[in-house]
Protein backbone atom coordinates (compact mmCIF):
# COMPACT_ATOMS: atom_id res chain seq x y z
CA UNK A 1 0.00 0.00 0.00
CA UNK A 2 2.80 2.39 0.87
CA UNK A 3 4.40 1.67 -2.47
CA UNK A 4 1.05 2.40 -4.15
CA UNK A 5 0.74 5.80 -2.47
CA UNK A 6 4.40 6.56 -3.23
CA UNK A 7 3.70 5.79 -6.89
CA UNK A 8 0.68 8.14 -6.87
CA UNK A 9 2.76 10.87 -5.27
CA UNK A 10 5.47 10.40 -7.88
CA UNK A 11 2.96 10.61 -10.70
CA UNK A 12 1.42 13.77 -9.21
CA UNK A 13 4.84 15.38 -8.88
CA UNK A 14 5.72 14.47 -12.46
CA UNK A 15 2.42 15.96 -13.68
CA UNK A 16 3.05 19.15 -11.73
CA UNK A 17 6.53 19.44 -13.18
CA UNK A 18 5.07 18.87 -16.63
CA UNK A 19 2.60 21.71 -16.08
CA UNK A 20 5.43 24.06 -15.02
CA UNK A 21 7.49 23.05 -18.03
CA UNK A 22 4.53 23.57 -20.32
CA UNK A 23 4.29 27.17 -19.16
CA UNK A 24 7.92 27.92 -19.99
CA UNK A 25 8.28 29.77 -23.26
CA UNK A 26 11.05 31.29 -25.34
CA UNK A 27 10.13 34.30 -27.46
CA UNK A 28 12.19 36.08 -30.11
CA UNK A 29 12.27 39.87 -30.40
CA UNK A 30 13.77 41.78 -33.33
CA UNK A 31 14.65 45.35 -34.25
CA UNK A 32 16.74 47.14 -36.89
CA UNK A 33 19.34 49.06 -34.85
CA UNK A 34 22.85 48.28 -33.61
CA UNK A 35 23.65 46.99 -30.14
CA UNK A 36 24.68 50.39 -28.73
CA UNK A 37 21.40 52.07 -29.73
CA UNK A 38 18.72 52.80 -27.07
CA UNK A 39 16.25 50.48 -28.80
CA UNK A 40 18.54 47.51 -28.22
CA UNK A 41 19.49 48.58 -24.71
CA UNK A 42 15.83 48.97 -23.76
CA UNK A 43 14.90 45.68 -25.43
CA UNK A 44 17.60 43.81 -23.54
CA UNK A 45 16.58 45.43 -20.24
CA UNK A 46 12.98 44.41 -20.99
CA UNK A 47 14.02 40.82 -21.68
CA UNK A 48 16.10 40.64 -18.49
CA UNK A 49 13.26 42.06 -16.38
CA UNK A 50 10.72 39.60 -17.81
CA UNK A 51 13.04 36.67 -17.18
CA UNK A 52 13.60 37.77 -13.58
CA UNK A 53 9.93 38.51 -12.87
CA UNK A 54 8.80 35.12 -14.23
CA UNK A 55 11.64 33.11 -12.62
CA UNK A 56 12.86 32.15 -16.07
CA UNK A 57 9.51 30.89 -17.32
CA UNK A 58 9.44 33.53 -20.08
CA UNK A 59 12.74 33.91 -21.90
CA UNK A 60 12.99 36.65 -24.54
CA UNK A 61 15.90 36.51 -26.99
CA UNK A 62 16.69 39.89 -28.57
CA UNK A 63 17.98 39.97 -32.15
CA UNK A 64 19.48 43.36 -33.16
CA UNK A 65 20.37 44.88 -36.53
CA UNK A 66 17.70 43.11 -38.62
CA UNK A 67 19.13 39.69 -37.70
CA UNK A 68 15.60 38.37 -37.14
CA UNK A 69 13.92 40.37 -39.91
CA UNK A 70 14.24 43.70 -41.70
CA UNK A 71 11.93 46.46 -40.50
CA UNK A 72 9.00 45.94 -42.84
CA UNK A 73 9.23 42.15 -42.72
CA UNK A 74 9.44 42.24 -38.92
CA UNK A 75 6.45 44.54 -38.61
CA UNK A 76 4.46 42.22 -40.87
CA UNK A 77 5.74 39.10 -39.15
CA UNK A 78 4.60 40.22 -35.70
CA UNK A 79 1.10 40.66 -37.10
CA UNK A 80 1.11 37.24 -38.74
CA UNK A 81 2.73 35.45 -35.80
CA UNK A 82 5.92 34.44 -37.61
CA UNK A 83 7.74 36.93 -35.35
CA UNK A 84 6.98 37.07 -31.61
CA UNK A 85 7.98 40.67 -30.83
CA UNK A 86 9.29 43.51 -32.96
CA UNK A 87 10.12 47.22 -32.60
CA UNK A 88 8.41 49.13 -35.41
CA UNK A 89 7.83 52.78 -36.14
CA UNK A 90 4.28 54.00 -36.76
CA UNK A 91 5.08 54.93 -40.34
CA UNK A 92 5.89 51.33 -41.23
CA UNK A 93 2.63 50.16 -39.66
CA UNK A 94 0.91 52.49 -42.11
CA UNK A 95 1.66 49.99 -44.87
CA UNK A 96 -1.20 47.87 -43.47
CA UNK A 97 -3.30 50.49 -41.67
CA UNK A 98 -2.48 53.99 -42.99
CA UNK A 99 -4.02 55.86 -40.06
CA UNK A 100 -1.08 54.95 -37.80
CA UNK A 101 1.31 56.91 -40.00
CA UNK A 102 -0.08 60.18 -38.61
CA UNK A 103 2.88 60.15 -36.21
CA UNK A 104 5.25 60.33 -39.18
CA UNK A 105 3.70 63.31 -40.92
CA UNK A 106 6.20 66.12 -41.57
CA UNK A 107 6.54 68.54 -38.64
CA UNK A 108 3.75 66.78 -36.74
CA UNK A 109 5.47 67.45 -33.40
CA UNK A 110 7.54 70.40 -32.25
CA UNK A 111 9.56 68.52 -29.64
CA UNK A 112 9.78 65.34 -27.56
CA UNK A 113 7.52 66.64 -24.79
CA UNK A 114 4.60 67.42 -27.09
CA UNK A 115 4.98 64.05 -28.82
CA UNK A 116 5.04 62.14 -25.54
CA UNK A 117 2.02 64.04 -24.20
CA UNK A 118 0.02 63.23 -27.34
CA UNK A 119 0.96 59.58 -27.53
CA UNK A 120 0.38 58.99 -23.81
CA UNK A 121 -3.06 60.59 -24.11
CA UNK A 122 -3.86 58.20 -26.97
CA UNK A 123 -2.18 55.16 -25.41
CA UNK A 124 -5.27 53.09 -24.55
CA UNK A 125 -7.06 54.02 -27.76
CA UNK A 126 -4.08 53.11 -29.93
CA UNK A 127 -3.52 49.82 -28.09
CA UNK A 128 -7.13 48.76 -28.56
CA UNK A 129 -7.12 49.79 -32.21
CA UNK A 130 -3.91 47.86 -32.93
CA UNK A 131 -5.38 44.72 -31.41
CA UNK A 132 -8.29 44.93 -33.82
CA UNK A 133 -6.44 46.22 -36.88
CA UNK A 134 -3.05 44.52 -36.65
CA UNK A 135 -3.38 41.56 -34.26
CA UNK A 136 -0.66 42.96 -31.98
CA UNK A 137 -0.33 43.94 -28.34
CA UNK A 138 1.27 47.40 -28.08
CA UNK A 139 3.55 47.08 -25.06
CA UNK A 140 5.25 50.48 -25.16
CA UNK A 141 6.09 53.57 -27.15
CA UNK A 142 8.98 56.00 -27.31
CA UNK A 143 10.18 58.80 -29.55
CA UNK A 144 13.08 57.64 -31.65
CA UNK A 145 14.59 60.99 -32.52
CA UNK A 146 13.96 63.77 -35.02
CA UNK A 147 15.16 62.96 -38.51
CA UNK A 148 18.00 64.84 -40.20
CA UNK A 149 19.54 64.69 -43.68
CA UNK A 150 23.03 63.54 -44.68
CA UNK A 151 24.29 64.01 -48.24
CA UNK A 152 27.35 62.91 -50.16
CA UNK A 153 27.61 65.53 -52.89
CA UNK A 154 26.18 68.90 -51.79
CA UNK A 155 24.99 70.77 -48.70
CA UNK A 156 21.28 71.22 -47.99
CA UNK A 157 20.02 74.59 -46.79
CA UNK A 158 16.48 74.85 -48.17
CA UNK A 159 13.82 72.62 -49.67
CA UNK A 160 14.91 73.62 -53.17
CA UNK A 161 18.31 72.00 -52.61
CA UNK A 162 16.73 68.53 -52.51
CA UNK A 163 15.33 68.72 -56.05
CA UNK A 164 16.62 65.71 -57.97
CA UNK A 165 18.63 64.31 -55.05
CA UNK A 166 18.50 60.52 -54.79
CA UNK A 167 17.62 60.08 -51.12
CA UNK A 168 17.07 56.83 -49.30
CA UNK A 169 13.73 56.69 -47.47
CA UNK A 170 12.03 53.86 -45.56
CA UNK A 171 9.45 51.70 -47.31
CA UNK A 172 6.71 53.95 -45.92
CA UNK A 173 4.15 55.77 -48.11
CA UNK A 174 4.15 59.01 -46.09
CA UNK A 175 7.94 59.31 -46.40
CA UNK A 176 7.80 58.75 -50.13
CA UNK A 177 5.06 61.40 -50.40
CA UNK A 178 6.97 63.88 -48.25
CA UNK A 179 10.16 63.71 -50.28
CA UNK A 180 8.19 63.59 -53.50
CA UNK A 181 6.72 66.95 -52.46
CA UNK A 182 10.30 68.20 -52.13
CA UNK A 183 10.96 66.99 -55.70
CA UNK A 184 13.64 64.61 -54.44
CA UNK A 185 14.13 61.17 -55.96
CA UNK A 186 12.83 59.15 -53.00
CA UNK A 187 14.39 55.67 -53.05
CA UNK A 188 13.04 53.07 -50.58
CA UNK A 189 15.77 50.74 -49.30
CA UNK A 190 16.16 48.49 -46.23
CA UNK A 191 18.27 50.15 -43.53
CA UNK A 192 20.92 47.46 -43.79
CA UNK A 193 21.54 48.30 -47.46
CA UNK A 194 22.04 52.04 -46.99
CA UNK A 195 25.76 52.14 -46.16
CA UNK A 196 26.78 50.42 -49.38
CA UNK A 197 24.19 52.41 -51.37
CA UNK A 198 25.77 55.68 -50.19
CA UNK A 199 29.24 54.32 -50.76
CA UNK A 200 28.53 53.24 -54.34
CA UNK A 201 26.35 56.18 -55.39
CA UNK A 202 23.08 54.27 -55.60
CA UNK A 203 21.76 57.13 -53.45
CA UNK A 204 23.18 60.59 -52.74
CA UNK A 205 21.55 61.10 -49.36
CA UNK A 206 19.90 59.49 -46.36
CA UNK A 207 17.57 60.85 -43.71
CA UNK A 208 16.98 59.49 -40.25
CA UNK A 209 17.38 60.11 -36.52
CA UNK A 210 20.88 61.07 -35.47
CA UNK A 211 21.29 58.12 -33.09
CA UNK A 212 20.45 55.49 -35.70
CA UNK A 213 22.62 57.27 -38.29
CA UNK A 214 25.60 57.41 -35.96
CA UNK A 215 25.40 53.76 -34.89
CA UNK A 216 25.03 52.73 -38.54
CA UNK A 217 28.20 54.77 -39.33
CA UNK A 218 26.68 56.62 -42.31
CA UNK A 219 28.94 59.57 -41.45
CA UNK A 220 31.77 57.49 -42.90
CA UNK A 221 30.28 57.65 -46.40
CA UNK A 222 28.67 61.13 -46.44
CA UNK A 223 30.00 64.69 -46.27
CA UNK A 224 27.18 67.12 -45.34
CA UNK A 225 24.61 67.29 -42.55
CA UNK A 226 21.42 69.37 -42.26
CA UNK A 227 19.43 69.44 -39.02
CA UNK A 228 15.99 69.70 -40.60
CA UNK A 229 14.13 67.74 -37.87
CA UNK A 230 11.48 67.15 -40.52
CA UNK A 231 9.85 64.01 -39.07
CA UNK A 232 9.81 62.47 -35.60
CA UNK A 233 10.88 58.86 -35.71
CA UNK A 234 9.11 56.69 -33.14
CA UNK A 235 9.13 53.13 -31.88
CA UNK A 236 6.18 50.91 -31.00
CA UNK A 237 7.13 47.78 -29.08
CA UNK A 238 4.76 45.14 -30.38
CA UNK A 239 3.99 41.53 -29.51
CA UNK A 240 1.89 39.17 -31.56
CA UNK A 241 -1.52 39.19 -29.88
CA UNK A 242 -1.93 35.41 -29.95
CA UNK A 243 1.47 34.95 -28.29
CA UNK A 244 0.57 37.50 -25.64
CA UNK A 245 -2.82 35.91 -24.95
CA UNK A 246 -1.14 32.50 -24.60
CA UNK A 247 0.80 33.71 -21.54
CA UNK A 248 -0.64 33.26 -18.07
CA UNK A 249 -2.20 36.37 -16.48
CA UNK A 250 0.81 36.61 -14.18
CA UNK A 251 3.21 36.44 -17.12
CA UNK A 252 1.23 39.04 -19.02
CA UNK A 253 1.45 41.37 -16.04
CA UNK A 254 5.21 40.81 -15.82
CA UNK A 255 5.58 41.62 -19.53
CA UNK A 256 3.49 44.79 -19.22
CA UNK A 257 5.39 46.06 -16.18
CA UNK A 258 8.80 45.33 -17.71
CA UNK A 259 7.79 47.04 -20.95
CA UNK A 260 6.49 50.11 -19.18
CA UNK A 261 9.78 50.55 -17.32
CA UNK A 262 12.09 49.75 -20.23
CA UNK A 263 10.30 51.56 -23.04
CA UNK A 264 7.98 54.21 -21.59
CA UNK A 265 10.51 55.39 -19.01
CA UNK A 266 14.12 54.36 -19.57
CA UNK A 267 14.23 54.43 -23.36
CA UNK A 268 12.60 57.85 -23.52
CA UNK A 269 15.35 59.26 -21.33
CA UNK A 270 18.06 57.45 -23.28
CA UNK A 271 16.69 58.86 -26.53
CA UNK A 272 16.81 62.43 -25.22
CA UNK A 273 20.46 62.00 -24.28
CA UNK A 274 21.33 60.04 -27.42
CA UNK A 275 19.83 62.65 -29.74
CA UNK A 276 22.14 65.44 -28.59
CA UNK A 277 25.20 63.23 -28.15
CA UNK A 278 24.84 61.65 -31.57
CA UNK A 279 24.13 64.90 -33.37
CA UNK A 280 27.20 66.48 -31.79
CA UNK A 281 29.32 63.50 -32.84
CA UNK A 282 28.05 63.73 -36.43
CA UNK A 283 28.60 67.49 -36.54
CA UNK A 284 32.24 66.98 -35.56
CA UNK A 285 33.04 64.94 -38.66
CA UNK A 286 30.59 66.35 -41.24
CA UNK A 287 29.99 69.83 -42.64
CA UNK A 288 26.97 70.62 -40.49
CA UNK A 289 24.15 73.09 -41.10
CA UNK A 290 22.47 73.50 -37.70
CA UNK A 291 19.88 76.00 -38.94
CA UNK A 292 18.59 75.19 -42.42
CA UNK A 293 15.55 77.01 -43.82
CA UNK A 294 13.00 74.78 -42.06
CA UNK A 295 10.11 77.02 -43.13
CA UNK A 296 10.79 76.16 -46.77
CA UNK A 297 10.53 72.44 -45.96
CA UNK A 298 7.34 72.90 -43.95
CA UNK A 299 5.70 74.91 -46.73
CA UNK A 300 6.66 72.41 -49.41
CA UNK A 301 5.25 69.49 -47.44
CA UNK A 302 1.88 71.06 -46.63
CA UNK A 303 0.04 69.09 -49.39
CA UNK A 304 1.22 65.83 -47.80
CA UNK A 305 -1.28 66.34 -44.95
CA UNK A 306 -4.22 66.68 -47.33
CA UNK A 307 -3.17 63.63 -49.30
CA UNK A 308 -2.67 61.64 -46.11
CA UNK A 309 -6.08 62.40 -44.56
CA UNK A 310 -7.80 61.63 -47.87
CA UNK A 311 -6.18 58.18 -47.80
CA UNK A 312 -6.15 57.38 -44.08
CA UNK A 313 -9.64 58.64 -43.22
CA UNK A 314 -11.51 60.09 -40.26
CA UNK A 315 -9.61 58.17 -37.57
CA UNK A 316 -6.33 59.64 -38.75
CA UNK A 317 -7.87 63.12 -38.84
CA UNK A 318 -9.05 62.70 -35.24
CA UNK A 319 -5.59 61.65 -34.03
CA UNK A 320 -3.98 64.55 -35.89
CA UNK A 321 -6.42 66.90 -34.16
CA UNK A 322 -5.29 65.57 -30.77
CA UNK A 323 -1.65 66.07 -31.73
CA UNK A 324 -2.34 69.63 -32.86
CA UNK A 325 -4.35 70.44 -29.74
CA UNK A 326 -7.64 70.87 -31.57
Amino acid sequence: MNRYFALLQGLALAAACGQVAAQEVTLHMGHNTQTDHPIHLASQAFADAVREATDGAVNIVVHPAEQLAALRAGAEGVQLGTVDLYASDSGTLGNWAPQYSFVSLPFMFADFDSAIATMDALEDELAEAMRADLNVERLGWSPGGFRIILTTNKPIDSAADLAGVKIRVPEIPVYVSAFGALRANATPLPWGDVYSALQTGVVDAVEGPSGAIRTAAFQEVTKYLARTNHILNDTNFLMNLDRFNALTPEQQQAVREAADKAFNEDMREMIREEEERSYAALAEVLEANDNPDVASFRDAMAPVFEEFVATAGDQAAAWIAVAQGR
